[in-house]
This record gives C-alpha cells, sequence and structure tokens, in this order.
C-alpha cells in the first residue's frame, strides 16, 4: 500500500506554487481514475488529500503516457509527427479570427445552423497568451518526451516523486531514471524562468535560470495545474494571468469549475479582477449544493464549518506583464482574496449572495477605469473585494454617490445600488451594521436625503423640481466623518434647512400638496442614539447613511406616477 496524503510547498509566492498543487491532484486523479482528490491550502503548503490509501501497483502508467494532464499544441497543419489527440491551434485561431470578424460586421448566424460556425475553445486565448510568453515550446518538448520514455522507467520515477511529496520535509532525489531537460517559464511561474525581465537592467549580460537548477518534475506539475485553473487576459498590447488558488476543493470541483472561468474576461485589468471573481462566485454559489457536498462529504469538521466562496477557492493569484515593444516586464505579482461575507446555509443566502453580485455588476460595469475618479472607485471596491472590510465598501459606496448626482447632472447614464439589497446585506455581515440599518431613524433621514439628491434631481429632468438640490451634501457628510461632533452638526443643519422647504411648501400648496414629508424630532433622537450607542464608529454610521441615501429605493415608479398626476 501507498500513501493518501501528498504535500506541495510553497516555494515562490506566486501562482506557481497552486500550480504545482492542483497540478499533483490531477496527476494522482489519472493515475488512479479518481476525482475525488482533495486540495487543502495551509500555510506554507498545499496537501492533496485521497480518502484512502493508494496502491503504487494499481497505478495506471499507460493512461498517463496517454494523457499527461496537459495538451500538446499542434501549430500547423502540416506539422509531422504531432499527436492525433493535440490542440489543433491553428484551427482554433481560424474560429477566433471568423468570430471577431462576425462580431465586427455584427452578423448574426444563430438563425442559420447550417451557415454557423462553430465557435473557438474557450481556451484558445490562453494558448495564445502561452505562445506569445514562450511557454507552448518547452511543455510540448516535455510532452514528446513523455510520450517516448520506457513504462518502467516513468513509473520508477512517479514513484520516487510521490514518495518524495509524501512527506512535508522534502530533501530532492539525487538521480532519477527519468529526467528530461526542463526549462522553468515565466508564464507558469511569474517570479522565476526563461522569459523574465525586469524594468532596469541589473548586470550586463543576459541571464536565465541553468535547466539544471529547474525542477523538471515542479513544472510538469504546472503544465497540468494551468488546464484546470490558469486564465489568460490581453489587455491591450499587455498579457494578465489569473489563477484559481484553491482551498479546499476537490479535482472534480474544478474540472466543473474550468469552463465557466475560461469564459470570464474583461479587458480593463482592474475591473477584471473584479468581474472575474463576481462571476467565479456566482458559479459557486449557484452550485453551491454540488460544492458544498463534494468538498465536506468526507471531511467532518469541515462539514460542521460555515460554508462561503472562500471555504472552496481562497482568491486569485495574478501577474501583469507589461509590453515594451520587443518583450513584457512583470510588473506586478498579485493576490486578490475571495469574498467570505456571510455563509450560504440555506436558499435565501444563496439568492442574496447571487443578488448582491448583480447588483454590484450592474453599478461597476458601467465606471471607466480610463477616467480617474472611476479608477479610484474600482481600486478602492477591489481592496474591499479583498479584505471584506465593509468600512471600504461604504468608503467606496458614498464616493460613488456623489459621482452620481455629478455624472446625472451631465445627464450621463449611471446605475445605483439597490437599497433592499444593501440593507439585506447589512443585515447578515455584522450584528453593528445590523442595527444601524433598522434603526427607525437612520432610515427616515436616508429617506430625507435621497428626496432631497437623487430624486429632486429626477424631478428636475422631468421639469417638475420642487426643491432645491442638495449637490454637496454628500461629499459634506463624508468629509467630516471622521468627527462626531462636526458630522452631526451637518446632519442636524441638513434636517432644519429640509423641515423648512418642507413646511414652507406644505403652507403653499395646503391640501394639494402630494411631496416629502417631515423628519420628526423623534426619528432625529433616535439616530443620534446610534453614537451613543456604538461609540468610536461615527464614521461607520456617516458613510452608511450617505450610501443608504444614495441608493434606489425601488419607489421610482411611484415618483413617475405622481409626476403624471401633478
Amino acid at each position: 500500500m501507498g500513501e493518501r496524503i501528498f504535500y506541495i510547498q510553497r516555494k515562490y509566492g506566486s501562482y506557481g506554487d497552486a500550480l504545482a498543487a492542483v497540478g499533483l491532484a490531477r496527476l494522482l486523479s489519472i493515475l488512479f481514475h479518481r476525482n475525488d482528490i482533495q486540495i487543502e491550502e495551509y500555510p506554507g503548503y498545499f496537501s492533496c488529500f485521497l480518502p484512502e490509501e493508494i496502491d503504487y501497483e494499481q497505478m495506471d502508467i499507460e493512461e498517463l503516457k496517454r494523457n499527461p494532464g496537459f495538451e500538446y499544441v499542434q501549430f500547423t497543419e502540416k506539422e509531422e509527427e504531432a499527436p492525433v489527440q493535440a490542440f489543433k491551434y491553428y484551427r482554433q485561431q481560424e474560429l477566433y479570427k471568423a468570430e471577431r470578424e462576425r462580431k465586427k460586421s455584427k452578423v448574426n448566424l444563430s438563425d442559420n445552423a447550417e451557415e454557423a460556425q462553430l465557435p473557438p475553445d474557450p481556451i484558445y486565448l490562453l494558448m495564445q497568451s502561452l505562445r506569445i510568453l514562450q511557454a507552448l515550446g518547452t511543455s510540448n518538448k516535455l510532452y514528446k518526451e513523455i510520450q517516448a520514455v520506457p513504462l518502467n522507467d516513468l513509473k520508477h520515477t512517479i514513484i520516487e516523486r510521490l514518495n518524495l511529496y509524501s512527506s512535508l520535509a522534502q530533501q530532492g532525489i539525487d538521480k532519477e531514471v527519468f529526467k528530461p531537460s526542463v526549462s522553468a517559464v515565466q508564464a507558469y511561474n511569474p517570479v522565476i524562468g526563461k522569459g523574465v525581465n525586469k524594468a532596469k537592467a541589473q548586470s550586463i549580460s543576459v541571464g536565465s535560470i541553468p535547466a539544471k537548477l529547474v525542477d523538471w518534475f515542479e513544472e510538469w506539475l504546472r503544465f497540468i495545474g494551468s488546464n484546470l485553473i490558469l486564465n489568460a487576459y490581453p489587455i491591450w498590447d499587455d498579457l494578465k494571468f489569473l489563477t484559481l488558488v484553491p482551498n479546499n476543493v476537490t479535482v472534480s470541483g474544478l474540472i466543473n469549475l474550468h469552463e465557466s472561468f475560461l469564459k470570464q474576461r474583461d479587458y480593463t485589468s482592474c475591473k477584471n479582477d473584479i468581474l472575474v471573481i463576481f462571476n467565479t462566485v456566482k458559479f459557486l454559489v449557484e452550485n453551491s449544493e454540488m460544492f458544498i457536498r463534494i468538498t465536506t462529504e468526507d471531511n467532518f469538521l469541515l462539514s460542521m464549518m460555515d460554508i462561503t466562496p472562500k471555504t472552496i477557492v481562497s482568491g486569485l493569484s495574478g501577474a501583469y506583464f507589461k509590453s515594451l515593444g520587443s518583450g513584457r516586464v512583470l510588473i506586478n505579482n498579485s493576490f486578490i482574496s475571495f469574498p467570505d461575507w456571510f455563509p450560504i446555509n440555506n436558499e435565501k443566502d444563496a439568492d442574496l449572495w447571487i443578488n448582491v453580485i448583480q447588483d454590484h455588476k450592474n453599478v461597476l460595469g458601467k465606471l471607466d477605469e480610463t477616467k480617474n475618479e472611476e479608477m479610484q472607485l474600482l481600486n478602492t471596491y477591489r481592496d474591499f473585494l479583498s479584505t471584506s472590510d465593509w468600512k471600504k465598501f461604504f468608503e467606496y459606496l458614498s464616493s460613488y454617490a456623489g459621482l452620481y448626482l455629478n455624472q446625472k447632472e451631465r445627464k450621463k447614464y449611471f446605475a445605483r445600488h439597490n437599497f433592499e439589497i444593501f440593507k439585506g446585506v447589512c443585515q447578515r455581515v455584522g450584528q453593528i451594521y445590523k442595527e444601524i440599518i433598522s434603526n427607525k431613524g437612520f432610515q427616515e433621514i436616508a429617506k430625507a436625503m435621497r428626496e432631497a439628491t437623487v430624486n429632486e434631481q429626477y424631478r428636475k429632468t422631468q421639469g417638475k423640481q420642487q426643491f432645491e438640490i442638495q449637490y454637496g451634501l454628500f461629499q459634506e457628510i463624508k468629509r467630516k466623518a471622521k468627527f462626531e461632533d462636526q458630522v452631526i452638526s451637518v446632519i442636524n443643519d441638513f434636517i432644519s434647512e429640509y423641515n423648512r422647504e418642507t413646511a414652507r411648501k406644505m403652507e403653499q400648496k395646503g391640501e394639494n400638496y402630494k411631496g416629502r414629508l417631515l423628519v420628526s424630532l423623534d426619528a432625529f433622537n433616535d439616530f443620534i442614539s446610534l453614537f451613543d450607542q456604538f461609540p468610536k464608529k461615527h464614521e461607520t454610521i456617516a458613510l452608511m447613511l450617505v450610501a443608504a441615501s444614495s441608493c434606489y429605493d425601488g419607489k421610482l415608479k411611484k415618483l413617475k406616477e405622481e409626476l403624471r398626476n401633478d
């Protein structure tokens, strides 16, 4: 009998470590024809866990030779000795170009099945990017060497390697029966390997890592892992690679996730990170029952824990390669954590996750990363997404509130966040946020601020403006939010002016008045009690008030009806 737990050490601090871990799990799944191998993340290493001990004599080495876990890439139709099952790059390139031409010409062939062409394989853009970084020649060379090695030599090598990885104290192997020469490639491990460039030269000669210092087997594992968790995003002339970093997931789970991950792309860097996480999280949540089952059925302790998307995938590890004309320079090696806002315990929780993701996509998708103010908003939101720091989210929302008013005044369309969804999230992510958002005074003042800003601005567009629009209100509250007495003073002044204007209009219209209502003294006192209830949280309360005020409360239809009847 053999082992049941294998380890991959985190050596580089890049996505190369995650690729090797997933590659090892997938290698085991090919050898033993099972996809229930669990990949778990720990500080300093990954583990690959099998439900029971494996017998090395039961390894299917012939299957591994036939399918070494990655594809040989055939670049031309006339290439000799290309495997029959090779990835036909030239064909996928044609399909990709044809699809781009159809999109440019806006031709829709979906109604004519005979004329409609097949779409390119979702993995094509990854293959294209790997080719640009000179990665595919190395993997093709290894593929051929694996095909040529005698079965017994390959079996002996695999057993030695599995014995090595069965312990965290990995000393290396002095001599292997099968040891091909493989170059380290930056596309699979961005901080080391062939093609690594620096923005500034540090020597007078060109150098790369000698092949004898490269662990060929771990490079093989990275080639395998790239077929499950790696994706590439051409961003103008630059390239961005993102990798799903598993936290607690099986090979089966990653296979189910793979195609969805490949299809997610947006061609600006910051927004791309956000939308890829949104879409991946949405897929995980929509399939949460399946992922929870395959993640926890053999792990009693995990089955007792609250499950969030971060329980399954810890985040995205990325590398950004800047084009300098003659080559590409690694300028950023990053990690963005997946959100763990609240656990998925039932269908209602899953629905709220999906509603939040869709709401946030609707708003963030309209932002233009080339404009400074909008870029800052995207960066603030990305920080929130990675840290799950809700104060960051309220900072983002309060800043977005001011942008929305300004853009609306310029007759530019921007979406608004939904108040009911915002309220639902606040009630789930922390007791303090639940009590603030549920406070009657908070809700009444937020409604008054909404009336004096976004709703009155809408009335202006309809030629039915009744009151002065408080354009600077959101920014003033945000500016004074760090100082409790000052922010209370700003809110008090707003309510006084708001009530004065409202009372005057009520007096003028008499019984015909159908507009906004006064803010009561009880509501103000109820709101002020929050500052006593949560000492030193005045900034959070103020930012949440601006955020809630700027959200769409679902009453626009009622407002339109009122204006039609005036």
